[in-house]
């Protein structure tokens, strides 16, 4: 089954996220990810490794969207994923709704080899979400995100959320909601290690 992540043809949402040349996604700046994982879980679990690149801050408006909840684990975590997007999509095509956006999904608690955890995988669309079986509308709040963009496997992105989370840290800021990941290409059509993901947490 195909995984649609990204239409082309649609006008991107500037609330959501933008195009990320290779020079914007690799900048890097001196971050050093100094809290240990005892302190500061990484949603997807991992261990904190230093880690040089950019965390920028911006504005995000609220953003309904097409949403699906999983209870997953870190050895089923991205087939969970694949398959609630391609439950968002055929639920979608069934009503005629299409995506106004990135697809992202919301991190509902901590994942790692030991402790399952939450996801709720999202769809942006232009007007709420009629339920439909599992697929159900809901609005994601907005505010201001620390973000940063992660090139590579998914497998590979503890360090980049180590960084967030220490340069939160060092910038006196707090977490207002569950971290996000947005997923700026296809994973069908992209080698790993081009993948471009933004982990945002919403601070206050």
């Amino acid at each position: 089954m195909a995984v649609i992540l990204q239409d082309p043809a649609l006008p991107q949402d500037p609330t959501l996220g933008r195009s990320f040349t290779d020079a914007e996604a690799e900048a890097t700046l001196n971050a050093r990810a100094s809290r240990t994982l005892a302190e500061e879980p990484l949603p997807r679990g991992g261990r904190v490794v230093p880690l040089n690149q950019d965390v920028t801050t911006r504005e995000v408006a609220a953003q309904q969207v097409a949403a699906v909840r999983r209870h997953t684990s870190m050895t089923a975590i991205g087939d969970d994923i694949a398959a609630g997007f391609n439950q968002l999509s055929a639920a979608m095509e069934t009503v005629g709704v299409r995506l106004v956006g990135r697809p992202f999904i919301v991190f509902h608690g901590r994942i790692d080899d030991v402790t399952g955890g939450d996801i709720e995988i999202c769809t942006p669309v232009a007007s709420p979400f009629q339920w439909i079986d599992e697929v159900y509308g809901t609005e994601v709040p907005g505010g201001t995100i620390a973000s940063m963009i992660h090139r590579g496997s998914y497998d590979e992105m503890a360090p980049a959320y180590a960084a967030i989370i220490t340069w939160m840290d060092e910038q006196g800021h707090e977490p207002s909601g569950p971290p996000r990941e947005y997923y700026l290409n296809d994973l069908e059509t992209t080698k790993p290690e081009d993948l471009l993901t933004e982990i945002a947490f919403p601070i206050s």
